[in-house]
């Protein structure tokens, strides 16, 4: 019995596109990779820009030792303007608890299992670049 050439045709055709399928799945993954390394060098430089900004925040509040100088605010961990930043040493000492809490979570500060008010009003006061005593 001799080979039916004639219905090996349609197979040679259908691999011929499996193939095809394989490079779209190999295009698809490679521009899938490509966009997760793209989207990763942003964040790298966001990050690093944050950082830039902070440091020259840090570096003009760390001259501040009177109460009604201004404050240079800081960017969080989410790259935005820290929401209810103090705008002086004197408006960072009237602050409540729970505004404390929510400027050391956006600069992304683990909150203290113990300690008061106090305790929370020098954290943020080092981390934004103070050095006077509160």
């Amino acid at each position: 019995m001799e080979p039916d050439f004639d219905h090996l045709e349609p197979v040679h055709l259908e691999l011929g596109r499996i193939r095809n399928i394989r490079n779209l799945n190999l295009n698809q993954q490679l521009e899938d990779i490509r966009n997760i390394i793209h989207n990763g060098f942003r964040q790298i430089n966001d990050t690093v820009r944050t950082f830039e900004m902070n440091m020259s925040s840090w570096l003009e509040n760390s001259r501040v030792v009177h109460d009604n100088v201004a404050l240079l605010p800081l960017r969080g961990v989410d790259n935005q303007l820290i929401p209810n930043f103090p705008v002086n040493i004197s408006h960072l000492r009237r602050m409540d608890e729970m505004t404390l809490n929510g400027i050391l979570t956006s600069l992304g500060v683990q909150l203290p299992q113990h300690g008061g008010i106090e305790i929370k009003r020098r954290m943020v006061a080092r981390y934004i670049g103070l050095v006077v005593t509160l």
